[in-house]
């Protein structure tokens, strides 16, 4: 049997890895949903704490009309909510990009911030800007601009260390010379 042909036992699994492919793809995809789901509802918590329930559920009209949902409604409102209210947010949620994850972080960092907790603002700030964009920072300069006011440079510089040495892997394996 020469090297160059497959085997037969692999050309009878090729539709079952196909499959099963398909079906990691799609588990990516829902996993991902749902996660965004979870950021949006701690964007949605954090604007209602911080600026009440009718601009919660403001918010909440914005976040739910991204999601496609004015489909459903009549084809009137369709088309005049279609170009006002659709976001695209649910459509680039489930996408396996840097876009992706910048705004997870944004979401989960405006919520953090908008519900008190700034400790998870800044971790989930440099969630995303470490697995997203480098360049969505800018988004998070006004937040951290209020944390450093509200805390001041020590409680924020203990902030950025704390983060550093909990989510930095370290070095000293690496600068071992054999």
């Amino acid at each position: 049997m020469d090297i160059s042909t497959p085997s037969p036992n692999i050309e009878r699994l090729k539709p079952e890895l196909f499959a099963l492919k398909i079906q990691v793809f799609f588990f990516i995809r829902i996993a991902l949903g749902l996660f965004c789901a979870a950021c949006e509802t701690v964007f949605y918590r954090g604007v209602s704490r911080r600026f009440g329930s009718r601009v919660g559920l403001l918010a909440l009209l914005f976040l739910i009309t991204s999601a496609g949902l004015t489909y459903n409604c009549v084809m009137l409102v369709l088309l005049i909510s279609e170009n006002l209210f659709l976001s695209g947010m649910f459509i680039s949620s489930t996408g396996h990009l840097p876009n992706t994850f910048s705004m997870y972080g944004i979401l989960l960092a405006f919520g953090a911030w908008f519900s008190g907790y700034h400790f998870r603002a800044v971790v989930a700030s440099a969630f995303g800007v470490i697995l997203g964009w480098p360049f969505v920072a800018v988004a998070f300069l006004p937040m951290g601009l209020d944390i450093f006011l509200q805390h001041g440079p020590i409680k924020v510089s203990s902030y950025l260390l704390l983060l550093q040495q909990q989510y930095t892997p370290p070095l000293y394996p690496f600068s071992i010379r054999l």
